[in-house]
């Protein structure tokens, strides 16, 4: 710097330019189908003396000049970032890799027989499955992957699963004929004449309506029981008695019919 009047002065200043590094690399393969999750990860980064920072998009941070092979939890699209800097200059590279979903596969099983109402727990074993289709073959459906189902009315029914894949597109699905066996329920039913009796003389006759049966447990109230199709019997206390009938058939399905006080016995002298 000079005046007017010929003076002068001179200073000086030293600047440093650092090289700016180039970030670069390679993530392959670039898309695979789970539970393939593996990429290479290659750096072709140019620089000097610098840092590595990798963000893998899975929450995941990685440093290092090669970290090698990396493994994903689960499917997805991932961008990757590289960020190379040598702590005044920086440059940042992506890659992006896809993990595929893969195709969902159906299993289940069941093979259950009962008494209706038969109430079957459901169990899913498939996998890689996003949504549930199951029809029970009566007309029912459900949604949800292990559903609870009623079936009311007697019968062999074919269970169906229909599964979908986390892509909503591919579907597996998987029948099992005859799966469920629904059997019939004894009805027990009777009437019993007359309602009122002379004891220790006179008996009740039993008459029995019930449906779909092959045995049968009576029990008069008093301690006395029977397995007579229709039975008779004589009290010998006086009072009000219940009777009940358990109606039992093949398949072990039984129904019980109650009459409460149905018989009022009363105490009456003999004559010999």
């Amino acid at each position: 710097a000079q005046s007017y009047y010929g003076c002068f002065d001179t200073t000086y200043a030293a600047i440093t330019v650092f090289a700016t590094p180039f970030a670069d690399f390679d993530a392959t393969p670039e898309s695979q189908v789970f539970p393939d999750a593996t990429i290479d990860l290659t750096n072709n980064s140019v620089a000097g003396t610098v840092s590595y920072s990798w963000d893998m998009d899975d929450g995941e941070e990685l440093n290092g000049i090669n970290p090698g092979t990396y493994t994903y939890d689960t499917w997805g699209v991932y961008d990757i970032e590289l960020i190379v800097t040598n702590g005044f200059c920086s440059d940042t590279a992506w890659k992006s890799v896809e993990i595929i979903p893969p195709p969902p596969s159906v299993d289940f099983d069941v093979d259950t027989a009962g008494c209706a109402p038969l109430t079957i727990h459901f169990q899913s074993n498939s996998m890689y499955a996003a949504a549930y289709q199951w029809t029970f073959g009566d007309g029912g459906s459900s949604g949800v992957e292990n559903p609870v189902y009623t079936y009311y009315q007697p019968g062999t029914y074919n269970v169906t699963l229909t599964v979908t894949g986390f892509d909503g597109f591919q579907t597996d699905s998987h029948v099992i004929e005859q799966a469920v066996t629904v059997y019939p329920v004894a009805i027990a039913a009777f009437t019993i004449t007359p309602n009122e009796v002379s004891i220790p003389g006179q008996p009740i006759y039993t008459i029995n309506l019930s449906q779909n049966a092959t045995q049968y447990e009576w029990d008069f109230g008093d301690g006395s029981t029977s397995n007579d199709v229709n039975p008779l019997h004589y009290y010998q206390t006086e009072g009000y008695y219940d009777i009940s009938l358990v109606a039992f058939n093949e398949w072990n399905c039984p129904d019980t019919f109650l009459i409460v006080d149905v018989v009022h016995a009363i105490a009456a002298g003999e004559l010999d």
